[in-house]
């Protein structure tokens, strides 16, 4: 018996069906009842071969694709997903690297996230402190202005008195010199903290700092503002008006 060609203009279901086909009436023609039964039967059992057929091949289709899906899908990860404004106090609590300044005995903590580099950040510095008397702030450092800003933080945190230093360097850019500040031979922990920093910014979907982040002392509810903010209007933001 002839070969059965696969010939360009075939359907896969096409060669399937015939090439079962044949072998069935093949064996048929030699006496085999079971075959002789299968050939009599021969559409409906085509269609289970062709399905299975499919079946199979779609199988293989999805084994190879699958790497490529999974390289163009988004990173959903527990440490890499959105980050919403419900959610950023509680991550901030958990993961984020700050210097500490204000009232040391209050559990209201506000957190400011800032590029050592901005001088909005500055600006705030400025005008935080008339309520560090009543407020916890915790500065985070993140760097997205410029080459400087990582080292820049790295050095912040990584200062025997970084409350000091930052109060020396918020100072200094006021005055336009941003690079008061020696990044070297930070620890690489420290650097790491900067950018886990960072990372956590990018997740909450922010684009400029200085970035606040807090729980209203009246409501209890999470609140957020992106820029600089006057004493008497962060205090009203904060709920302590």
């Amino acid at each position: 018996m002839p070969a059965q060609k696969y010939l360009p203009t075939q359907t896969v279901g096409d060669f399937v069906d015939n090439r079962v086909q044949n072998v069935a009436k093949a064996h048929a023609d030699w006496g085999c009842l079971d075959c002789l039964r299968f050939h009599q039967h021969m559409p409906r059992r085509a269609r289970s071969v062709r399905q299975g057929v499919f079946r199979l091949l779609g199988m293989l289709l999805c084994w190879v694709a699958l790497p490529f899906l999974a390289a163009c899908s988004p990173d959903n990860s527990p440490d890499k997903a959105p980050l919403a404004q419900g959610q950023a106090y509680d991550a901030l609590a958990k993961d984020a690297r700050g210097i500490t300044v204000g009232a040391m005995m209050t559990s209201n903590v506000v957190y400011v996230m800032f590029d050592p580099q901005c001088p909005h950040c500055a600006h705030l510095w400025q005008d935080i402190q008339p309520l560090t008397k009543k407020l916890k702030f915790v500065w985070v450092p993140v760097a997205i202005v410029g080459a400087g800003s990582a080292p820049q933080g790295a050095a912040l945190l990584a200062s025997a008195t970084p409350a000091q230093a930052l109060a020396a360097h918020e100072a200094a850019v006021l005055d336009g010199n941003a690079a008061v500040l020696s990044a070297a031979d930070v620890p690489s922990d420290i650097e790491a903290a900067v950018k886990k920093n960072t990372d956590l910014f990018n997740r909450m979907g922010v684009e400029s700092v200085p970035y606040i982040v807090a729980r209203n002392r009246t409501t209890g509810e999470v609140v957020t503002h992106m820029g600089a903010m006057g004493s008497e209007e962060l205090a009203q933001f904060l709920g302590l008006n």
